[in-house]
């Protein structure tokens, strides 16, 4: 039950805000190695309230210097998260390739032919 009581936060909180504000949390305390343990959606929705946060700050001519940190922060946040998320997708992408049925059967068929055969560049070759 006391476990309970510290997962919930603020009264008045919804879910969405107490997972955003854990999240935050292990994002700064550890970076982009924190995030590994969480699944790709929660990461998205962090990055998208990052968006949201940043889009909404003021901004002009007339901002003290600790807003001017604090959007400048938010910046350099949505572009760690981005591209945090851009190698996972990346790396995804590759794995699946890699591991679909018939990718290195097609590459040792070819060999097994013999179009990989090197060349020499005398013969049939004209420059």
């Amino acid at each position: 039950m006391s476990e309970q009581k510290d997962i919930q936060g603020a009264p008045g909180s919804s879910w969405l805000e107490e997972r955003l504000a854990r999240l935050d949390a292990v994002y700064r305390r550890f970076g982009r190695e924190g995030l590994q343990e969480y699944p790709l959606q929660d990461i998205s929705l962090l990055l998208s309230a990052k968006e949201l946060e940043y889009r909404d700050a003021p901004k002009g001519r007339d901002q003290t210097e600790a807003q001017k940190a604090e959007n400048r922060r938010l910046e350099l946040e949505i572009k760690d998260l981005a591209s945090h998320l851009n190698a996972y997708l990346a790396g995804a992408s590759l794995q699946g390739r890699k591991s679909t049925p018939g990718y290195n059967r097609v590459l040792d068929e070819a060999a097994r032919r013999g179009e990989f055969r090197q060349r020499s560049p005398g013969k049939g070759h004209e420059r």
